[in-house]
């Protein structure tokens, strides 16, 4: 996000933790391509690996990514040698094409009362307020929905919501929908330590 702060700079138009959130998704995207260009041009410089499975790959490289993600780079591999297609750089494929359908919301100061969204997940509703542009100002919107069933079990067990994600769906009728995408992480309880006893 802090090299995007250098070659982008922020009108007043534009809140800053929504300007935030911009870069901090604009930063992931770059990250996640330049980790598919590592891993593109170790299979692609050598083509054998494309014969062995992704956990063979990950545990001999000792890759970080998931193994989703090994699959998907092989079969591109694996297509480029099917059609016989030969390229000098992993810049000459295909780039990849950002809708602007997903936002992020966790570069805001906090989950329940940020400057961009307050977001209260409790057990019967959930209650969201978000800063939206309307004509050249900025206003907080509040949407109410109640809780499924399914939050409701994992708030039983001990979860508690991260930071949202805002995605933006078409529906089979043409209408445009923004879904709220709740991420819940559960609380991890502090070990107790023990005195150590010794014996004389």
């Amino acid at each position: 996000m802090e090299v995007f702060r250098t070659l982008f700079q922020r009108t007043t138009a534009i809140p800053s933790r929504f300007f935030r959130n911009s870069l901090e998704l604009s930063g992931r995207i770059v990250r996640f391509q330049r980790e598919r260009k590592r891993l593109f041009e170790l299979i692609y410089s050598r083509p054998c690996l494309t014969l062995i499975s992704e956990w063979e790959i990950k545990r001999e490289f000792e890759l970080s990514q998931s193994l989703h993600f090994i699959i998907n780079v092989k079969r591109q591999v694996k297509n480029l040698i099917r059609k016989r297609k030969k390229i000098n750089s992993y810049f000459e494929l295909e780039r990849p094409c950002f809708s602007g359908d997903v936002f992020l919301t966790d570069a805001d100061d906090s989950v329940e009362n940020g400057q961009f969204k307050k977001l209260k997940v409790e057990e019967d509703k959930i209650e969201l307020r978000i800063k939206l542009p309307e004509g050249k100002r900025w206003i907080w919107k509040k949407v109410k929905l109640e809780t499924p069933e399914r939050v409701r079990k994992l708030l039983r067990d001990g979860y508690t919501p991260k930071a949202p994600l805002l995605k933006r769906e078409r529906e089979p009728t043409g209408d445009r929908n923004i879904t709220l995408c709740l991420c819940l992480r559960k609380r991890q309880r502090k070990k107790k330590r023990h005195p150590r006893e010794f014996s004389p």
